[in-house]
């Protein structure tokens, strides 16, 4: 009796803090002043069109909501993070933090962010042209939030899932999709979704389905209609009579949204109007057709800068034999990058998908590990609760304690498990970071510029390939004296630090100072300590160079009491300590140096730096 009244006790107390947490992360916390900090700053850097920056503080949001354990603050860093990956021309890894982003929320129950994580992967989806990927996101963000009603949701979801089935030439899936967007469309989305059903009925061949439409909603209101959109729907009619062979009512609305496109400067309705024209006349004038195409390449190489469009402009100019050769020349290069940009994107984003799914594999087989360890447990005190009823309250209140013991025990070495686990794929997680960060990305952009220039400019677009790649091998180079293999024989403990120090100076712009260098009998201590020293100096001006806002970091070292004694201080922006949340970085260098008997102070206060003390005996041996 007395083990199942505690164990009562002990599972009430646990549902209650799971509940209080779980109350908790549904509120997005705006009051927290980090958080309104870092959206502040996420959104002033976008503003500016400096994304790397809105990247790494919507990177800094994520990392603070995963530490307290607030699902929403967490999720909506994962969001900007992947909104902002794209409009850094980074759609792969945009891709793969919306997959995270919509794993987590679906675990998480978070149904806003599943929406909304779901919609823009299958916009982007749409746009790369991994159409069955975006039908699948579509639909499982439908079927997820399908029972909130959520209008606005489910209207981009179904709208998203009717453009892929379109481009996939699944014109039932797409005519379902966009009849379920109107039911929750809205005002001038009514008209939209009108108007891409009547262009799915259109490339289905189905022309009276979508003259319908056209009619309708000329005949209905067309007053009601914003100018670009009214010019839209009449050239898109204009095409379908065309197709039913009503020439003379074809070519009026045609033209008519052609004269209105050109007053309004709608350059990407006006390539339309062209290509339509164009192909309009094919048969009948293929000189004026020409015209039409050429304006429409015009357009969409000096205005849109479209390369898609380019191509369809050129591809119409060969199909009326008006293309010059150096047209014909660009079609074939714009195609060719377009396919191979493309397959490197779908390649990248399938690497990013494989990625994920092993990592949901792996939480998953830890889940049901779990769930199989609690019920051999559960079993268990059921066993010893009908064993301790037989021998007594004394006996009941041994076990009892017993039975704890044990139970903490595993607990703790569980605990100590997943934190080795973490610190190792946290590692694993920043070599893969930085090398993909400083070098792939150099390296790509040289590709790109080889693939832009080694056509119209070969002299130049060498040259500037070289330099990118010059720029890869420093990074490459740096990242991997990071992670390099430290060895006191050959270059001796002075020589090294200052060879980071001088590198590290540059990179982060920050004065360097060491001083007590050569006042110490370095041979003499072991290379155990000198390694320790010198990692905690890296991590240390790391994190410096991250967050303090410093111009001047100084180094002292001195031996005390047969202690090594170092000390790191910078002249940044500093903080409050009993505010302070240690970092993974700060957290490992505590438990590394405690190994070695040694011990590490923090100092700061707002606006008055931040120093480190390090002290490692010298008794130690390695």
């Amino acid at each position: 009796m007395a083990s199942r009244y505690i164990i009562t006790i002990f599972s009430f107390l646990l549902s209650c803090t799971i509940n209080a947490k779980t109350n908790q992360s549904k509120r997005f916390k705006a009051q927290d002043t980090i958080v309104t900090k870092l959206l502040e700053q996420n959104k002033s850097f976008a503003k500016l069109k400096q994304f790397d920056k809105s990247i790494a503080k919507a990177r800094e949001l994520a990392n603070y909501g995963r530490q307290k354990k607030d699902t929403i603050i967490w999720l909506e860093g994962i969001y900007r993070l992947a909104f902002y990956n794209n409009k850094a021309n980074q759609p792969y890894k945009a891709l793969g933090y919306y997959t995270e982003g919509i794993t987590l929320a679906q675990s998480n129950k978070a149904l806003e962010y599943v929406g909304k994580l779901s919609i823009n992967s299958t916009l982007l989806l749409n746009k790369i042209g991994d159409y069955n990927e975006a039908q699948k996101v579509a639909i499982n963000g439908i079927e997820t939030i399908s029972h909130t009603n959520d209008a606005k949701l489910l209207y981009k979801l179904y709208n998203g899932l009717a453009n892929a089935a379109n481009n996939n030439f699944e014109f039932d899936i797409a005519t379902e999709a966009y009849t379920n967007a109107l039911k929750y469309a809205e005002n001038d989305k009514i008209i939209n979704v009108k108007n891409n059903l009547a262009i799915n009925y259109r490339d289905e061949g189905n022309f009276l389905k979508a003259t319908l439409i056209y009619e309708n909603l000329l005949n209905e209101a067309p007053d009601s209609i914003a100018p670009k959109e009214l010019a839209r729907i009449e050239s898109n009619y204009g095409f379908v009579l065309f197709k039913l062979e009503r020439t003379k009512e074809a070519y009026f609305f045609l033209n008519k949204a052609y004269k209105k496109r050109k007053q309004l400067n709608d350059y990407s309705g006006l390539y339309a109007s062209n290509i339509h024209l164009a192909r309009f006349l094919k048969e009948t004038n293929p000189q004026k057709a020409a015209i039409y195409a050429n304006d429409a390449l015009q357009i969409a190489t000096n205005k849109t800068k479209s390369p898609a469009s380019q191509i369809e402009a050129v591809a119409l100019l060969l199909g009326l034999n008006s293309a010059t050769q150096e047209q014909t020349n660009r079609y074939l290069t714009l195609n060719d990058s377009i396919t191979k940009a493309r397959e490197r994107v779908r390649n990248e984003y399938t690497a990013v998908k494989f990625s994920t799914k092993e990592k949901e594999v792996q939480v998953s087989q830890l889940q049901e590990k779990a769930a199989f360890t609690a019920l051999e447990i559960a079993e268990k005190e059921k066993q010893e609760s009908y064993y301790f009823a037989t021998i007594g309250i004394v006996t009941i209140g041994l076990v009892s304690f017993f039975f704890y013991v044990e139970q903490r025990k595993k607990i703790i070495t569980q605990n100590h498990k997943i934190e080795t686990l973490n610190a190792q794929e946290n590692e694993r997680n920043r070599i893969s970071g930085n090398m993909h960060d400083s070098v792939a990305s150099s390296v790509r952009e040289a590709m790109l510029y080889l693939d832009h220039y080694s056509n119209s400019y070969p002299e130049a677009g060498l040259t500037i390939v070289a330099d990118k790649m010059e720029i890869a091998y420093e990074k490459l180079r740096e990242v991997s004296q990071e992670n390099q293999h430290l060895n006191f024989n050959k270059i001796s403990f002075p020589l090294q630090l200052q060879d980071l120090l001088e590198e590290k100076e540059t990179l982060y712009n920050i004065a360097i100072d060491a001083l007590g260098v050569g006042e110490i009998n370095w041979p003499s201590i072991s290379a155990t300590i000198k390694t320790e020293l010198f990692r905690n100096i890296q991590e240390l001006l790391l994190n410096c160079s991250k967050h303090s806002q410093a111009s001047t970091i100084i180094i002292a070292f001195k031996v005390s009491e047969e202690k090594v004694i170092t000390s790191i201080e910078d002249n940044g922006v500093g903080c409050d300590l009993a505010t302070l949340k240690e970092n993974v970085g700060i957290a490992d260098m505590r438990r590394r140096i405690a190994l070695l008997d040694g011990a590490l102070t923090i100092n700061s206060s707002t606006g008055a730096g931040f120093s480190i003390i390090l002290g490692i005996p010298l008794n130690k041996k390695g």
